[in-house]
Protein backbone atom coordinates (compact mmCIF):
# COMPACT_ATOMS: atom_id res chain seq x y z
CA UNK A 1 0.00 0.00 0.00
CA UNK A 2 1.53 3.33 -1.07
CA UNK A 3 0.99 6.84 0.29
CA UNK A 4 1.22 10.30 -1.37
CA UNK A 5 4.49 11.11 0.47
CA UNK A 6 6.05 7.91 -0.96
CA UNK A 7 5.78 6.00 2.32
CA UNK A 8 4.89 2.33 1.92
CA UNK A 9 3.12 -0.25 4.09
CA UNK A 10 3.25 -4.02 3.76
CA UNK A 11 1.12 -6.01 6.14
CA UNK A 12 -2.31 -6.71 7.48
CA UNK A 13 -5.27 -4.37 7.56
CA UNK A 14 -8.77 -4.55 9.00
CA UNK A 15 -11.41 -2.20 7.58
CA UNK A 16 -8.63 -0.06 6.10
CA UNK A 17 -6.76 0.21 9.45
CA UNK A 18 -3.13 -0.96 9.74
CA UNK A 19 -2.84 -3.82 12.25
CA UNK A 20 0.57 -5.49 11.86
CA UNK A 21 3.25 -4.93 9.27
CA UNK A 22 6.20 -2.98 8.00
CA UNK A 23 5.86 0.76 7.33
CA UNK A 24 8.69 2.41 5.39
CA UNK A 25 8.45 6.17 5.91
CA UNK A 26 9.47 8.64 3.20
CA UNK A 27 12.36 9.79 5.48
CA UNK A 28 13.79 6.23 5.29
CA UNK A 29 12.77 5.26 8.84
CA UNK A 30 11.12 1.85 9.19
CA UNK A 31 8.65 0.53 11.76
CA UNK A 32 7.90 -3.20 11.89
CA UNK A 33 5.21 -4.18 14.34
CA UNK A 34 1.70 -3.73 15.63
CA UNK A 35 -0.56 -0.75 14.91
CA UNK A 36 -3.68 0.81 16.36
CA UNK A 37 -5.43 3.97 15.11
CA UNK A 38 -2.70 4.46 12.47
CA UNK A 39 0.09 4.65 15.08
CA UNK A 40 2.63 2.15 16.43
CA UNK A 41 0.90 0.38 19.32
CA UNK A 42 1.99 -2.91 20.90
CA UNK A 43 5.25 -4.69 20.15
CA UNK A 44 7.45 -3.28 17.41
CA UNK A 45 10.83 -2.19 16.14
CA UNK A 46 11.72 1.25 14.76
CA UNK A 47 14.92 1.85 12.78
CA UNK A 48 16.28 5.19 11.58
CA UNK A 49 18.65 5.90 8.71
CA UNK A 50 21.18 7.19 11.28
CA UNK A 51 21.51 3.67 12.71
CA UNK A 52 19.38 4.30 15.80
CA UNK A 53 17.00 1.50 16.66
CA UNK A 54 14.30 0.86 19.29
CA UNK A 55 12.84 -2.56 20.00
CA UNK A 56 9.99 -2.81 22.46
CA UNK A 57 6.52 -1.72 23.42
CA UNK A 58 4.59 1.25 22.02
CA UNK A 59 1.40 3.08 22.98
CA UNK A 60 -0.20 5.61 20.65
CA UNK A 61 2.97 6.11 18.60
CA UNK A 62 5.31 6.64 21.60
CA UNK A 63 7.82 4.29 23.21
CA UNK A 64 6.00 3.08 26.28
CA UNK A 65 6.67 -0.06 28.35
CA UNK A 66 9.65 -2.41 28.20
CA UNK A 67 12.13 -1.64 25.46
CA UNK A 68 15.71 -1.25 24.30
CA UNK A 69 17.18 1.68 22.38
CA UNK A 70 20.41 1.31 20.42
CA UNK A 71 22.10 4.61 19.56
CA UNK A 72 23.96 5.26 16.31
CA UNK A 73 27.18 5.25 18.36
CA UNK A 74 26.52 1.74 19.68
CA UNK A 75 25.20 2.63 23.16
CA UNK A 76 22.38 0.52 24.55
CA UNK A 77 19.62 1.85 26.81
CA UNK A 78 17.26 -0.76 28.23
CA UNK A 79 14.37 -0.38 30.62
CA UNK A 80 10.91 1.08 31.12
CA UNK A 81 9.80 3.83 28.75
CA UNK A 82 7.04 6.35 29.49
CA UNK A 83 5.65 8.68 26.84
CA UNK A 84 8.70 8.25 24.62
CA UNK A 85 11.38 8.71 27.32
CA UNK A 86 13.39 6.19 29.30
CA UNK A 87 12.08 6.19 32.88
CA UNK A 88 15.62 6.19 34.33
CA UNK A 89 16.36 9.36 32.36
CA UNK A 90 13.23 10.98 33.75
CA UNK A 91 14.18 9.93 37.28
CA UNK A 92 17.72 11.22 36.77
CA UNK A 93 16.33 14.62 35.77
CA UNK A 94 14.12 14.68 38.87
CA UNK A 95 17.06 13.66 41.08
CA UNK A 96 19.24 16.36 39.50
CA UNK A 97 16.60 19.04 40.11
CA UNK A 98 16.19 17.89 43.73
CA UNK A 99 19.97 18.02 44.22
CA UNK A 100 20.14 21.57 42.83
CA UNK A 101 17.29 22.62 45.15
CA UNK A 102 19.06 21.08 48.16
CA UNK A 103 22.26 22.96 47.30
CA UNK A 104 20.36 26.24 46.97
CA UNK A 105 18.64 25.72 50.32
CA UNK A 106 21.95 24.82 52.00
CA UNK A 107 23.65 27.90 50.52
CA UNK A 108 20.76 30.15 51.61
CA UNK A 109 20.93 28.75 55.15
CA UNK A 110 24.69 29.26 55.15
CA UNK A 111 24.26 32.96 54.30
CA UNK A 112 21.69 33.40 57.07
CA UNK A 113 24.22 32.24 59.67
CA UNK A 114 26.94 34.63 58.58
Amino acid sequence: MGFPDESEYQGGTTSGELIHGIFAFSNHEVYDGEWRDDAPHGAGEHSALSGERYVGEWIGGARHGKGTFFSALGHKYEGDWVGGALRAAQESQLELRAKVRRKRVAKAQQWRHV
